[in-house]
């Protein structure tokens, strides 16, 4: 198999989403405190946090500004603890 010639157009979509994926729309005026919460709460209740889509007022039908994944967690622990 040549993986490298594949396109993303022709993996099935069972693989590239889920269920218990959830995306989410927050403002730029969100805490860093409730992003950790989101993440954490979305765990608890068996679902996975892909993604905090950042919009001017947290609306979906806003263009996005910025975006949070789980991947930036460790980064907000280290701004959290050189900043308290």
């Amino acid at each position: 198999a040549q993986f490298y010639k594949r396109l993303i157009k022709d993996i099935k979509r069972e693989y590239l989403s889920n269920e218990n994926d959830k995306v989410d729309f927050i403002s730029g005026g969100t805490s860093i405190f409730e992003v950790q919460t989101m993440f954490e709460e979305a765990i608890k209740r068996g679902r996975r946090l892909g993604a905090l889509i950042i919009t001017k007022s947290g609306k979906k039908d806003e263009k996005p500004i910025g975006i949070i994944t789980a991947w930036d967690l460790p980064r907000i622990d280290q701004f959290i603890e050189r900043n308290l």
